[in-house]
């Protein structure tokens, strides 16, 4: 459980939090962990914040636990219809791709209010289409519509029948199911460097690369990366005499990302690295760059991070996320091929998120 604006809220050690949803009232609900701490809620008139303190017995002084909010981005519709807040550029407003500022001259001079346009105009009547975007706080459900029994599939129809309707995703992202639509402009986004969830905007057909392959893309699951040509694993495996050692080319490729991954999750990654002066190198900052290239290989392309976060976590200390299985990676390893080529596998596993949709 979690709200699409607030990823960070967690379990913590001051309150328990709750979202019930009963089918005829919908609320969030929090209570204190230990009564014997004594919290207070402040609404700041001259910061237009919200601000918690706890009580620390030891100082005697009222210590600020959170405040909302948080930065920039929390600023309601800063970036206007269809642009997208990213805490981590410069400036902080940005059109969603595929989209340009519906005001180039006001946008450059930090007006943001007009928003973003499509690229290309919608054509309701000859039949569009959409894009998937990822790693988004979901735009403001005013104007939305919710459905717990229809599955993906059918919420794009839903919404492709209705020329009002913008975008659409799974109402339980958890589970994959029930369906949540928009109507009108798409307000009040976000970009999160990790996590996030995914929606998908109307688009003219020719920008989404036509029905056909999107409606394949939902019935089988795929997560494809439309800037990278895809190849079918035997493919692969044929023209590099099953990943033989003399077919290497170079130190890149997959080989060392195969090595990469092994070392990693045996805790062993600065085995990576070729012997140097201690005074040469910061250890933490090596094995920080190892988990970010981990995390740019990684099996689904919607699991990388875009170049945006790769520069933000480059730039950052906060705690990177796990990297999950590298691309075609094999139990055996790329230079330990089986005995009989009848054992390569061509399916893959899928992953979903798991989080649900819930109002800000």
């Amino acid at each position: 459980m979690g709200f699409s604006g607030s990823p960070a809220l967690r379990e913590n050690p001051i309150f328990n939090f709750d979202f019930v949803d009963d089918g005829e009232e919908v609320y969030y609900t929090y209570d204190q962990k230990n009564k014997h701490v004594f919290t207070r809620i402040v609404m700041n008139q001259t910061t237009y914040s919200r601000q918690r303190y706890t009580w620390n017995e030891i100082s005697q002084i009222w210590v600020l636990y959170v405040t909302v909010p948080k930065d920039y981005c929390d600023t309601y519709n800063l970036c206007g219809a269809h642009g997208n807040c990213i805490n981590s550029q410069s400036p902080v407003c940005q059109c969603l791709e595929k989209f340009t500022p519906k005001s180039p001259e006001s946008w450059n001079s930090m007006d943001w209010s007009q928003g973003c346009v499509r690229n290309k105009p919608l054509d309701c009547k000859k039949g569009d289409g959409f894009v998937k975007y990822v790693g988004l706080k979901l735009p403001n459900a005013t104007n939305s519509w919710v459905s717990k029994t229809m599955n993906l599939k059918e919420c794009r129809s839903e919404c492709l029948q209705n020329c009002s309707c913008m975008a659409y995703t799974a109402a339980n992202i958890k589970e994959g199911s029930g369906c949540a639509i928009w109507l009108g402009d798409l307000i009040d986004i976000r970009q999160f460097p990790v996590t996030g969830q995914e929606i998908y905007i109307r688009m003219n057909a020719s920008e989404s690369r036509g029905n056909k392959e999107e409606n394949n893309q939902i019935d089988s699951g795929a997560k494809e990366d439309l800037e990278l040509p895809l190849f079918q694993f035997i493919t692969i495996s044929k023209s590099t005499n099953d990943f033989s050692f003399n077919n290497k080319i170079g130190e890149g490729g997959f080989g060392p990302v195969y090595k990469a991954w092994r070392l990693w999750k045996d805790g062993k990654p600065l085995e990576l690295i070729e012997a140097f002066p201690e005074e040469s190198c910061n250890l933490s900052e090596v094995t920080r760059c190892i988990n970010i290239s981990l995390l740019c290989v990684q099996q689904h392309p919607d699991d990388r991070p875009s170049m945006s976060t790769v520069v933000w976590m480059l730039g950052g200390e906060n705690t990177l996320p796990q990297p999950k299985e590298p691309g075609f990676f094999k139990g055996s390893g790329p230079f330990e091929p089986s005995s009989s080529s009848s054992n390569i596998e061509l399916s893959s596993a899928n992953e979903m998120a798991t989080s649900l949709l819930y109002p800000r």
